[in-house]
């Protein structure tokens, strides 16, 4: 489905490191006395090298830009007697302890943003609260306990989830079911196995394997944070008591004796450790594959949970990963993934993607606010309300179709660590000293939870059930079925949030049970519906409901929409002062500036959206906002992953009354400074289809039922939530079950014409993943001469959008991109851009559409519209040959004439391809590629020329390694964003890999191969590995006996030595021509056919489109 691991990022919330550096600037002292004394400060430089983000591919080339920045600063406070300096890359900056002069002096470069006290050394991480899992949680005032012999159970997740108390009477999963017996593999960077909290009271340990799959070793220093998150959240035996005020900043500090003990999910569980992730923050499938294979082929792991993902285009499905848990699921494997911490707008990344895997967003959970006065906690009435979707969570619509299975707590949780930041980096506190606990969250919370809580399911099932292991799909069906209905959009919530005790009284219940049920519970399947279909259809979910309680049932079904706004939105525009507005000391010890604005809720509401916008492009921090309730319970919060520009939250079920909004930033040169458009919207209960009348259903009985949903008239993706209720015949508990109907109306085209509207959102700032995206599908019936899509903004504001045009086999065809980039590297965006194809394949076609970056908008959304047409392309051929005799060796000439029809300029060039295919070399640049334990770039990278139907990569090496290859576009080779699928696996593992990607088009876009040495490997590395790299491709041949005005860009592909080409540019509207020349060169008698392509390059993405295909021939004479 995607492409997730030519660059896996590990899925845990990155904290803001730039926006986490203390508030007040150092000034020079009035006095001789206070300028010599030392003080620790932070050196923050102007230059944040925003275009490098601190993670994935671009990280290595971000520590040497930033290192370079910082030499002569360095070096200049080193000789002025400085100590302690340690140069931070995340934000470009250095932390040291120096005199008030050279502070002063330092202060004074021009190249210096700012220096700053050192109060914060450590970004910054997550927390959560206490309370039950409802549409209506109530509020909670308990965070630290007053006992510290009675220390709270962490995380708050525990007891959202109804898995575990402090208090032994309240009914929990975790007092029938611990997860004994049951093996659960995660896959992560490194890991202490031995911690504490991964040793049993007897003195066994919770991991029972770990191997190393990223080639640098299991005993290479590592970040450390996913893994220890990942491990606490299934299966820390809580066993050790942790002083929350050891771990707090000293000037935000927590009071003595607020002790916590840190538990997973499935304390009883066995752990599989994979190491995946080496210092550079990403893996390969190859690496994954081989991790995977060994989890279930020598250990026999029941559950995976996986924590990454990465986010492709086009997604859909054709990589080795997805395809792999695909089989695990098959071969009895529960599989588990994060769906990302991108925010709402369709940012569900592989493997979540996958319709096998089980896509886990994330809830909120506020207690560690409460614990550390985060996030402008401070501001609120001491109270908090759990169980809301986190701003952060990734969801909305995969390409294919689909949405997230369930939600998790994930904003935000404790987890274990060992204080040894020397070798697990994340392993420090808020002062920067080493630290037995991080803050951890995000959906890489959220899927190790769930994993735990299937690893219950499991037990629970083998326990009654004589011993025999549920199927991935009963798994499933048990956990989303079970889960509690938030209320919310089901592209948000899918199914609901996890109820564990839920989960494994219908286990023990189940179909062949040994037990009397103790479940009040329906199963489900289908968990989820997808239906695609055009505007005025009706869209057919079906749906069979299983009663597995102890007595009859009455079920009614309800078709609940996202909701009908209740009322009128509120727009408002607040304004921030970073260093002029109020300020409130955050929980990490720093300082925010911050405004407030009021906005009412009327009764009646479901729910509440608020979102803000502003120009995230001008500043190299953020924009943060919490809402309190009318009374000032914390509610929400947006928790902004990077530079954003848009923010977005959803309280289900909010009280009534005048709520408070808190806007803030960081109150120092990073902060933001300017307008700030907040639009909150109250949305009341709708009901959008007819549902069959209410039945009863007896205990063990199954029933089918259909449900008829009107096909939404806009193009596009909805999701609905079809809600079953049931109550016992004779009276009892209700229950409820939700599944997520996803409804895809394709664009109908009217007289080869359609035209689609939408608006652009924004991005959380999650570094890396492009988001907003948008995926519009449609039909092109059999003999189309050609397709083309064009995109205009009219009024667009600073966004850098991306395109990609999908063929039926899943090839992007067309990659396009609105950037400009000059001679001098200067970057300008145009208002549209357009995709096109000559001779498309009939089948199902998708548009996608992406936002990489903030932007410079000042409204939540930014219209577009979207044109498309299979109506040929006009253009004029005067003196092409179409028959007759050519001299040999005498040029003719001939001349192109068209129009740009597009919305955006395009560089236009003559290509020249005879009739028939060949096989020919292609050029492969980084041919010759050395891998040291882990791989780096540059890559190995070949440009596909049009008209190809099979590329061939090998790979000839002097030790055993693995390879897989990817299109991307070719402005994004080193940050590997973008990647595309299909994605493709080479092998045999060996010294001679080889892979072949065979289709009627082969995506014209450059690959990447992506080598990885074969795990498991040693403790001390893989070592280095050699390796040479070929490509080959079967494709027409280029007639050499043609030249054009314009040259061919594309000869390049075949030749590192062609001749430079200079396609002509045309303005959107304007009119242009190409001069061909055709000097006959094949013997006297022979008869040439080839097809002159008036093509288009995208000279930063560097894909070619093929705009018409003007037939030639002649007999040469």
């Amino acid at each position: 489905m995607s492409r997730r691991p030519s660059l896996v990022v590990a899925a845990c919330c990155a904290l803001a490191a730039a926006g986490a550096l203390p508030a007040q600037a150092a000034s020079a002292a009035s006095s001789n006395a206070a300028l010599s004394k030392t003080r620790n400060v932070v050196v923050v430089l102007k230059d944040q090298h925003t275009n490098l983000p601190a993670s994935g591919r671009t990280l290595a080339t971000r520590v040497s830009a930033t290192a370079a920045d910082q030499r002569s600063l360095v070096a200049s406070a080193r000789k002025a007697g400085a100590t302690g300096i340690r140069q931070l890359h995340v934000a470009n900056a250095f932390a040291a302890k120096l005199t008030g002069t050279e502070a002063a002096k330092l202060a004074a470069d021009p190249t210096v943003a700012g220096v700053y006290p050192d109060r914060l050394v450590a970004a910054p991480k997550k927390l959560a609260k206490e309370a039950p899992a409802a549409a209506s949680a109530p509020s909670s005032a308990e965070s630290c306990t007053t006992d510290s012999s009675r220390p709270t159970l962490e995380p708050e997740a525990l007891q959202l989830t109804h898995t575990a108390f402090a208090d032994p009477a309240t009914p929990s999963a975790n007092k029938i079911a611990t997860g004994k017996g049951v093996k659960v593999a995660f896959l992560a960077e490194g890991i202490d196995i031995d911690n504490p909290d991964f040793v049993r009271a007897d003195g066994s340990h919770v991991f029972t394997d770990y191997k190393d799959f990223s080639g640098e070793g299991t005993a290479a220093p590592t970040s450390g944070g996913e893994a220890f998150g990942d491990a606490s959240s299934i299966a820390a035996q809580g066993r050790q008591v942790y002083d929350l005020a050891d771990f707090a900043s000293p000037a935000a500090p927590v009071k003595t004796g607020c002790t916590i003990r840190v538990q997973g999910m499935a304390p009883g569980a066995s752990l599989v450790g994979l190491k995946i992730f080496p210092a550079g923050g990403f893996a390969f499938n190859s690496a994954i594959l081989a991790a995977l294979d060994y989890a279930v082929t020598v250990d026999h792991v029941d559950v995976v949970s996986e924590s990454f993902g990465s986010n492709q285009f086009p997604d859909t499905g054709d990589d080795p990963t997805a395809l792999f848990n695909e089989q695990l699921v098959a071969a009895g494997v529960t599989v588990l993934a994060s769906s990302g911490d991108a925010g709402p707008n369709n940012t569900i990344g592989s493997p979540a993607s996958s319709s096998g895997v089980i896509s886990v967003g994330a809830t909120t959970q506020f207690r560690a606010y409460a614990q550390l006065g985060y996030r402008g906690f401070v501001l609120s009435n001491g109270r908090y309300r759990s169980g809301g979707i986190s701003g952060l969570s990734s969801s909305g619509f995969t390409q294919s179709g689909r949405t997230i299975d369930l939600v998790a707590p994930g904003d935000l949780g404790w987890s274990v660590c060992t204080p040894d930041p020397e070798r697990y980096e994340d392993c420090v506190d808020f002062k920067g000293a080493p630290a037995s606990l991080e803050l951890f969250g995000g959906t890489s919370e959220s899927a190790p939870l769930a994993a735990g809580a299937a690893a219950l399911v499991i037990q629970a099932y083998r326990d009654t059930h004589g011993g025999q292991t549920p199927a991935p799909a009963l798994v499933r069906s048990i956990l989303t079925s079970t889960s509690d209905d938030l209320g919310l959009p089901a592209d948000e919530q899918g199914s609901g949030l996890l109820n564990s005790l839920r989960a494994v009284q219908a286990a023990r219940s189940a179909a062949g049970s040994s037990v009397a049920s103790t479940s009040s519970d329906l199963l489900v399947s289908p968990t989820a519906v997808t239906a695609d279909a055009v505007s005025g259809s009706t869209a057919q979910a079906t749906v069979s409901l299983t009663n597995v309680s102890r007595s009859a049932r009455t079920v009614s079904a309800q078709v609940r929409s996202s909701g009908k706004v209740l009322g009128t939105p509120q727009t408002q525009t607040v304004t921030l002062g970073a260093l002029t507005s109020p300020t409130f000391l955050d929980g990490t010890g720093v300082q925010r500036a911050y405004t407030t604005t009021t906005f009412t809720v009327p009764p009646g509401a479901q729910r509440l959206t608020a979102q803000v916008a502003y120009p995230g492009a001008s500043i190299a921090g953020r924009v943060y906002y919490s809402l309190l309730e009318p009374d000032g319970t914390f509610a929400a919060h947006s928790l902004p992953q990077g530079n954003n520009d848009y923010g977005y939250v959803d309280v289900p079920a909010p009280v009534a009354g005048t709520w408070k909004a808190i806007v803030f930033t960081s109150s120092n040169a990073l902060g933001y400074t300017g307008d700030v458009s907040l639009t909150t919207t109250a949305f009341k209960k709708d009901v959008a289809a007819s549902v069959p009348e209410p039945f009863t259903l007896a205990p063990g009985a199954t029933k089918t039922v259909t449900v008829a949903i009107p096909q939404p008239h806009d193009a596009g993706d909805r999701s609905d939530a079809l809600v079953f209720s049931s109550t016992p015949a004779k009276g009892g508990a209700a229950s409820s079950s939700v599944v997520p109907v996803v409804l895809r109306t394709l664009v109908r085209l009217h007289q080869h014409r359609a035209r689609v509207e939408g608006t652009l959102l924004g991005t959380n700032g999650r570094s890396g993943i492009p988001n907003p995206a948008l995926t519009y599908a449609f039909d092109v019936p059999a003999g189309t001469e050609s397709l083309s899509a064009s995109l205009s903004v009219p009024q667009l504001a600073g966004q850098s959008l991306y395109g990609f045009l999908v063929d039926p086999q899943g090839e992007p065809v067309s990659e396009r991109t609105n950037r400009r980039v000059a001679s001098d590297g200067t970057v300008t965006l145009s208002t549209g851009l357009d995709l096109t194809r000559t001779a498309p394949q009939a089948g199902r076609w998708q548009i996608v559409l992406a936002q990489l970056g903030s932007s410079l908008h000042t409204t939540t959304d930014t219209p577009f519209r979207l044109d498309l047409s299979l109506d040929a392309a006009k253009v004029k051929a005067k003196g092409l040959p179409t028959g007759g005799t050519l001299r040999a060796g005498v040029p003719v000439t001939a001349t192109l004439s068209f129009k740009n029809r597009g919305s955006a300029d395009a560089a236009y060039f003559a290509d020249a391809r005879l009739a028939g295919s060949v096989t020919t070399p292609l050029a492969v640049a980084n041919s010759d590629y050395t891998l040291v334990d882990a791989p780096l770039s540059p890559f190995p990278a070949v440009s596909v020329p049009t008209e190809t139907t099979s590329l061939t990569v090998s790979a000839s090496s002097d030790r055993t390694m693995l390879f897989e290859v990817s299109p991307f576009p070719a402005d994004q080779l080193e940050s590997l964003s973008f990647e595309g699928d299909p994605d493709r696996e080479a092998g045999p593992a060996g010294t001679s890999p080889s892979v072949t990607v065979s289709d009627p088009v082969v995506a014209p876009q450059t690959w990447l191969a992506l080598p990885s040495a074969v795990g498991p490997v040693p403790d001390s590395g893989a070592g280095t590995i050699h390796a040479t790299f070929t490509a080959t491709a079967v494709t027409k041949a280029f007639d050499g006996a043609v030249t054009s005005s314009t040259g061919n860009p594309q000869l390049a592909r075949v030749d590192a030595a062609a001749p430079a080409a200079s396609p002509v540019t045309v303005s959107a509207g304007a009119s242009g021509s190409i001069s061909v020349t055709i000097t006959p060169n094949a013997p006297v008698g022979t008869t040439v056919s080839g097809v002159l392509y008036l093509d288009t390059l995208d000279a930063v993405t560097g894909s070619v489109d093929e705009v018409a295909a003007l037939p030639y021939t002649y007999t040469v004479g």
